[in-house]
């Protein structure tokens, strides 16, 4: 009885879940589904300011969806940026981070452990592989943490109602 009181229960979430915003490669079975709760970074056909929304609603009957301030129409989107599987720009480019700190720390202490008379030369040779490596992460994180899709180009999106149908009865 708790199992039918526990599907009760989580029935409104299992049907909002079933309209969904999809984003389709041609040519290719796999897709990305968004449904409502997605964050969506999306940008207008002719447009080059990229909007940021929360999907709050989806109807696939009109051809739009409700965002946290607007309404769009599927046919307006021009490209979407997707943030998914994207995490290994940031943990490269955090290790790259590490490693600069990791060698300026190492570069003092000998440094100041050895107290080396040539301590004018040094500092240079901490600073050139400490910044090339912060540099290099910055760079890595800006240009490989997204990916563009271009709608009208290879990929489309696509409104999907996957709420199941109730079957007729025979006679």
């Amino acid at each position: 009885m708790k199992y039918i009181y526990l599907l009760l229960l989580l029935s409104p979430c299992l049907l909002s879940a079933q309209k969904v915003l999809q984003l389709e490669k041609r040519g290719s079975a796999k897709t990305q589904k968004m449904v409502v709760g997605t964050e969506l970074v999306y940008q207008m056909q002719g447009d080059d300011v990229w909007y940021r929304g929360t999907i709050e609603e989806i109807r696939p009957d009109a051809g739009f969806i409700t965002l946290s301030d607007r309404l769009v129409s599927v046919e307006k989107i021009g490209a979407i940026k997707s943030f998914k599987n994207r995490g290994w720009s940031r943990k490269f480019s955090k290790q790259l981070y590490m490693f600069a700190g990791g060698w300026v720390f190492f570069g003092i202490a000998d440094n100041l452990i050895f107290n080396q008379s040539e301590m004018r030369a040094k500092p240079p040779l901490i600073a050139i592989p400490a910044a090339s490596a912060i540099a290099l992460g910055y760079a890595i994180r800006k240009i490989f943490d997204h990916k563009v899709y271009k709608i009208n180009g290879k990929f489309r999106l696509r409104l999907l109602d996957l709420t199941p149908i109730a079957p007729v009865p025979r006679a």
